[in-house]
């Protein structure tokens, strides 16, 4: 018998049958763990569905509430698609109506709206849709919403939710400010005029339209079509047409779409004033002025009404603001022009004297741009004396305290055109 010492290693032969079962046995439990290989199961589209939303039966406000849901059964959803369609008159969704229309995407699942409502002559609106006041006018528009949901690993729902529904909209109104609404002849003006503007829109949250335009056309660049059938004769340069004659044209010819400016944004007169204002016009010429508005559906001013949201001027020159002003003795005066009569105030008992003025041009739709006030001046009646000769400026108001004597008091009220008006007081400061 062999022995061996605790202390000697032991080396063995290992069976090559006993190899192969221990390599079978490793791999058999090394299957079981986290490394072993797996089939990819495929990505499932997410599904989308509109939960909110308006009625389709009956027509609603163009601010339209929206909102959806997206769900994805193998993981979540990352953000959506969504687009809206115009549908023309038919009211049915067509495939024109989705040609080029692109997708926006959102990681929201609702917002508010603001559809388009372009087309005239609504049909469930008890309003005649002929009549010439645009306070009676109400558009509307059927669209189509469409929203896909999109997964976390760029899947998107292929079959988009979608909902119809119909928007109508008051039109919006805009009127020139201060122009005499009673006047059946073309308005006479300076060769600068400005025109104050006023909108509002009924249905918007705010009250007033989004923009405005201008059109402004000399009238012997009218299209004569506006003429045919009418029985008026088209207008030579400088011609004038009466109220009646402008309501018998052929209005749809009135304003090419080349004739309008841009779009201007709208403010509400507390905030700023939305205005016109034309310089250098030719004297002797005449001309069409239409203004319009624009609304958050993209709907428009549809008419122009005499002497509201259509002016009719011939550029004559020659008038002047009147200057109204109230002096020391609480009496109120009118100046027009720069050669108007001196008040004489008569000696006065009080040596601080306080004159206050105003002015307007809104007769010939001008605009005063300022004001300027002198006192002792050596010519009163000569307003560029170099004496007193000082900067246009919107002070309304004089108070001032003269020595024993005679003095004078010179106030100058001017217009956007240049023309100015000025009132001339002379009054003498008694010893005390």
């Amino acid at each position: 018998m062999r022995h061996f010492s605790a202390s000697t290693p032991q080396l063995r032969r290992i069976q090559p049958s006993f190899l192969v079962l221990a390599v079978a046995i490793l791999a058999t439990f090394s299957g079981c763990g986290d490394d072993s290989p797996t089939t990819d199961k495929p990505n499932l589209p997410p599904e989308t569905s509109i939960v909110t939303g308006p009625r389709s039966d009956v027509a609603v406000s163009y601010l339209v509430e929206l909102a959806w849901l997206g769900s994805d059964s193998d993981g979540p959803v990352e953000s959506y698609l969504w687009r809206m369609s115009d549908n023309g008159p038919d009211g049915v969704l067509d495939i024109e109506d989705t040609l080029g229309m692109p997708w926006h995407q959102t990681a929201r699942t609702d917002s508010i709206f603001a559809a388009s409502a372009q087309l005239d002559s609504f049909p469930a609106d008890v309003e005649n849709p002929l009549i010439t006041d645009p306070i009676d006018f109400r558009n509307w528009q059927t669209h189509t919403f469409f929203v896909r949901a999109i997964d976390r690993d760029g899947a998107i729902d292929s079959t988009p939710a979608r909902i119809d529904f119909t928007v109508t909209t008051l039109l919006p109104k805009i009127e020139f400010d201060l122009v005499d609404l009673s006047r059946d002849e073309c308005q006479p003006v300076n060769t600068s005029l400005a025109l104050g503007v006023s909108a509002e829109d009924e249905d918007d949250p705010d009250g007033i339209p989004v923009s405005y335009r201008y059109a402004l056309i000399a009238v012997e660049d009218l299209d004569p079509a506006a003429f045919d059938g009418t029985g008026v004769p088209v207008p030579a340069a400088g011609d004038c047409l009466i109220r009646t004659e402008y309501e018998a044209l052929n209005a749809g010819a009135l304003f090419p779409e080349s004739a309008w400016t841009r779009w201007f944004d709208y403010f509400d007169a507390d905030d700023a004033t939305a205005d016109i204002t034309l310089d250098n016009l030719p004297v002797g010429s005449s001309w069409f002025l239409a203004i319009q508005a624009k609304d958050r559906a993209e709907a428009l001013t549809p008419t122009f009404v005499w002497n509201r949201n259509f002016l009719h001027f011939r550029v004559e020159g020659g008038f002047f603001p009147t200057l109204s002003v109230d002096d020391p003795l609480d009496n109120t005066t009118d100046f027009e022009g720069t050669q108007s009569s001196v008040v004489d105030l008569g000696t006065l008992a009080n040596s601080t004297v306080q004159f206050t003025w105003t002015a307007t041009a809104a007769g010939y739709a001008g605009l005063v741009a300022g004001y300027r006030f002198a006192f002792d001046a050596a010519d009163p009646l000569n307003v560029d004396d170099a004496e007193w000769a000082v900067p246009w400026i919107g002070l309304q108001s004089l108070t001032e305290t003269f020595a024993p004597g005679a003095h004078n008091v010179v106030i100058v009220a001017q217009d956007n055109s240049g023309q100015s008006s000025s009132g001339v007081y002379i009054f003498t400061i008694g010893d005390n």
